[in-house]
């Protein structure tokens, strides 16, 4: 399953809360995934994803292994960096566990320079390769990242 949230960030506007596009969807939902993996700001040029505090352990330390195995520990470094509020916290509430995959700290992030030039293949590859619950085997993932050199 993919979803697509909108209404996260509350602009600024007095009275308007956070992620209300992910929690009308956890409310609506009929089907109860086994996990999900937020993918949120992930193709920047120097892009790196430390692990969330808020985001499941278990998960979290399977993909950030499974990145390493693939060779992108320059990119997802298993440490704890922020506890950030997003779009996996309704998930999180409702037991499902879940992963943000973010780099928070983007220099681009919410700028005029906020464009496609600033956009990583390698780190976008990286983030779609190693995020495990959507992907089949370990194994499968590596022989994938392999055929994709």
């Amino acid at each position: 399953m993919v979803g697509f949230f909108d209404a996260e960030d509350d602009g600024k506007i007095p009275g308007w809360d956070w992620i209300l596009g992910s929690k009308a969807f956890v409310n609506a939902m009929t089907i109860k995934p086994k996990a999900m993996v937020l993918v949120d700001m992930v193709g920047g040029t120097d892009s790196t994803f430390y692990m969330d505090g808020n985001s499941d352990r278990q998960l979290s330390n399977s993909i950030w292994d499974t990145a390493a195995k693939l060779g992108y520990k320059d990119i997802f470094i298993p440490q704890i960096k922020y506890n950030i509020l997003d779009d996996h916290i309704p998930f999180i509430q409702a037991g499902i566990p879940s992963v943000d995959i973010i780099d928070i700290d983007d220099k681009y992030w919410l700028t005029a320079s906020d464009t496609p030039d600033h956009v990583s293949p390698k780190v976008c590859k990286s983030s779609a390769l190693c995020y495990g619950p959507g992907l089949p085997q370990e194994t499968h993932r590596i022989r994938i990242a392999k055929a994709l050199g």
